[in-house]
């Protein structure tokens, strides 16, 4: 009886032994790219790409394109969405030797407001009041948003460091203060042409993204008449700054984007889309909004175009919140669209009798020839 028993144990372990070692070895973490765009190609920005079943998503950017690192291997499906657009799942099996490269295209559940043709005649209004014609008088030192970006600074102050005369000192209060050359006072700070007062200002408060243009004059005899006040505050400088429309965010924000909060906002009802409202948001005839053309690329004589995502409220007014690109063909064209969009006026979407809030997308193309556009 106990041979017998030691046999049938070690039998089983046998087995059990055999069952393992015959096993197919899992596949190794792998990483899955791609791009995302709409029926008609254009690459769609802000869609949440994630594996399902696991906590690995990521937004597609500007190009639509995607990352995402550290995918089980093995088989996998991919989940794709965006707000206006029907979902879409895609199966893939993923190893560690290979990076699938997928081309999603999403299919719109609900059309677009009609688009907004914006062409060269279209001139707008200045966001930064003469900031262009100041930097040609060549009396200050000037950085406008495609230097800011090109800089890519992680603060304000990082923005000073090449500025000659500049020194970073720590008060108090501020751990990178500004003080010019032969000054040992803080420059006056001016914001969208208003003075912030004669106390030091950090400007490290700002996010460098949520800047259109910056204009430093580091003495007296350099500062425009306009962004003077009391002598002595002008004899330390003055720092003049000028905030993107419906952009001017401070340290401390949530990093949340724009696109994951309205789809939050959607999923809990507190905002509505086209279809989900008895009447859909539409312009306000009497409030048309044209973005300026952007001088760079008129002179490139370069077309575009801008699909704008953001809410409608209850009262009819754009809430740049929740703004974001679904698509564009160059960030000049978006930064004039960010720009005009706050001045636009709607009628607002209706449900059950109400007004209510909506999310909207409203392309706009840029035609430098207008009188050839479709």
């Amino acid at each position: 009886m106990r041979n017998a028993l030691l046999m049938v144990i070690t039998v089983s372990s046998m087995v059990a032994l055999g069952s393992h070692a015959q096993a197919p070895p899992s596949a190794a973490p792998g990483v899955i790219a791609g791009v995302v765009r709409d029926s008609a190609g254009v690459a769609i920005a802000g869609a949440e790409v994630s594996i399902a079943g696991t906590t690995l998503r990521v937004e597609s950017a500007v190009d639509g394109a995607f990352r995402i690192a550290k995918v089980s291997g093995g088989a996998a499906t991919v989940q794709v969405r965006r707000v206006g657009f029907r979902p879409k799942r895609v199966d893939i099996s993923v190893d560690g030797e290979r990076t699938p490269v997928l081309n999603v295209t999403l299919a719109r559940m609900v059309q677009p407001l009609p688009a907004v043709l914006v062409s060269a005649r279209n001139r707008g209004r200045d966001p930064t009041n003469g900031f262009d014609d100041r930097r040609h008088m060549g009396l200050g030192h000037f950085m406008s948003r495609a230097d800011i970006e090109h800089s890519n600074p992680s603060s304000m102050t990082d923005l000073f460091r090449r500025i000659p005369g500049v020194r970073l000192v720590a008060t108090r209060s501020i751990r990178n203060a500004i003080r010019f050359r032969g000054a040992t006072c803080p420059p006056l700070v001016w914001l969208d042409g208003f003075p912030l007062g004669a106390g030091e200002f950090d400007l490290d408060n700002f996010l460098p993204e949520s800047i259109e243009a910056m204009e430093v004059y580091s003495g007296a005899a350099t500062i425009p008449m306009r962004f003077t006040t009391a002598s002595t505050i002008s004899q330390c400088g003055a720092i003049v700054v000028w905030s993107r429309e419906g952009e001017l965010r401070q340290r401390g924000d949530k990093d949340k984007t724009a696109a994951a909060e309205l789809a939050e906002l959607i999923a809990m009802q507190t905002v509505y889309t086209a279809d989900q409202v008895d009447v859909p948001a539409r312009p306000d005839s009497s409030a048309q909004v044209y973005p300026a053309y952007p001088d760079s690329l008129f002179r490139a004589r370069l077309s575009g175009l801008v699909v704008a995502e953001f809410v409608v409220d209850a009262e009819g007014k754009v809430s740049m919140d929740q703004f974001s690109v679904v698509a564009s063909t160059h960030p000049l064209f978006s930064d004039a669209v960010r720009r005009a969009l706050p001045s636009a006026k709607f009628i607002p979407a209706r449900r059950a009798g109400r007004a209510v809030r909506q999310a909207v997308q409203w392309p706009f193309r840029f035609v430098v020839d207008s009188a050839g556009a479709p």
